[in-house]
């Protein structure tokens, strides 16, 4: 559009010039024609500069254009923040957590201690009850197994669990027994 402004601009000084030209006599002064040829080649070529002058402003407002649309489209479409939530725990809070767990082993390990402990003095008051109040018989078994105990700790130890084991098999047979009852009964 600039540069058909400037056509155009120049055209109408070339009429004007070459109707300045048929209205003068050609017996004016060769000075003025000069004078005003001049003139006019001095304004051609302030028009060429303006024209590359418009042409260099055209191409910044172009430019300006078009990063004015890329920010528009920036502001209608914004970019997403993705925020990542890491945790993660201090070494304190797992220094706190492993003394807690230790804290929690040993408080069981002291309570476990403290019930055999009391069943140890339970049956130690037994037997000394037995020992003081106890009759004849009973004292006498309990001196011989007081003794024998003493005599071989590991024989006496195996009687007793082998015993133990006897009753706990009579238990189960009984109890199987009583099951096979039910079921031939039904």
């Amino acid at each position: 559009m600039n540069e058909v402004l400037l056509k155009t601009i120049i055209e109408k000084l070339e009429t004007l010039e070459i109707a300045l030209l048929k209205q003068s006599h050609p017996a004016k002064d060769c000075e003025s024609l000069n004078a005003l040829e001049t003139l006019i080649k001095s304004v051609q070529s302030e028009l060429m500069e303006l024209n590359s002058e418009v042409r260099r402003n055209t191409d910044c407002v172009t430019n300006l254009s078009n990063q004015i649309n890329t920010l528009r489209l920036n502001l209608t479409h914004p970019e997403q923040n993705q925020v990542k939530h890491i945790h993660h725990f201090h070494k304190h809070i797992w220094i706190s957590l492993s003394l807690f767990i230790i804290l929690l082993l040993c408080a069981y390990g002291w309570m476990n201690c403290h019930i055999e402990k009391k069943q140890f003095e339970a049956n130690d008051m037994k037997y000394r009850f037995w020992k003081a109040n106890g009759n004849a018989s009973l004292l006498k078994i309990i001196y011989r197994t007081d003794s024998l105990y003493n005599l071989d700790k590991d024989g006496f130890t195996n009687e007793v669990l082998r015993a133990e084991h006897e009753i706990a098999e009579q238990e189960k047979m009984n109890r199987l027994a009583g099951e096979k009852k039910k079921i031939n009964k039904k």
